[in-house]
């Protein structure tokens, strides 16, 4: 249950700081990014953002849960191989269909890696929105002054997203594989 408690507590330690670090962009005359956070003017919607930010920590919190229930069932390969579960990542019914006993225990691995990996991203966008607040310019936008204005918004973070969280959920793999063989060799 302390996984359930550590990532709920992170999310909302990491939405705070997002959301004080976006203020101070946005006071430093920066911009949201995020289409899902804006009004129809463009302008930054608080409301809407809570609401993300309510949804994201159910998923969160329905992820970690159902990792520890289910952790029983991570096949041992990945937690000596962690690299092998990399190939889950394509494979939409463990995301989509975790509950079917064929995926639970690859779906209960990956669950324990992707809050890692969003917390990684979210990190990110907090320190991109601290470099628009103290600098005027972060690598978000930089990167969308690169691309040009015929690349939207979007685009333009989703890239940011998973250079950030593919190499975080890479790592985290490991990290979680390592937890979880420690955890069963104190049980045994």
């Amino acid at each position: 249950m302390g996984i359930v408690i550590g990532f709920s507590l992170a999310f909302i330690v990491l939405a705070g700081l997002d959301f004080a670090s976006t203020f101070a962009a946005l006071d430093a005359g920066g911009r949201e990014g995020n289409a899902l956070a804006i009004d129809v003017r463009g302008e930054f919607d608080i409301a809407a953002a809570i609401k993300l930010n309510l949804l994201g920590l159910v998923a969160v919190l329905g992820m970690a849960s159902f990792a520890v229930v289910n952790r029983h069932a991570i096949p041992e390969p990945y937690l000596h191989q962690p690299w092998r579960s990399f190939a889950d990542w394509l494979n939409p019914g463990v995301v989509f269909t975790p509950f079917l006993k064929r995926f639970r225990g690859r779906a209960a691995f990956q669950f324990l890696v992707l809050p890692v990996a969003f917390f990684a991203f979210r990190t990110f966008a907090i320190i991109n929105n601290l470099l628009i607040a103290h600098l005027g310019t972060g690598p978000a936008r930089q990167l969308a002054e690169s691309l040009g204005p015929q690349v939207p918004t979007t685009i333009v973070i989703a890239i940011l997203a998973l250079s950030v969280m593919i190499p975080a959920a890479m790592l985290a793999t490991f990290v979680m594989a390592a937890i979880e063989r420690r955890r069963r060799s104190a049980k045994a």
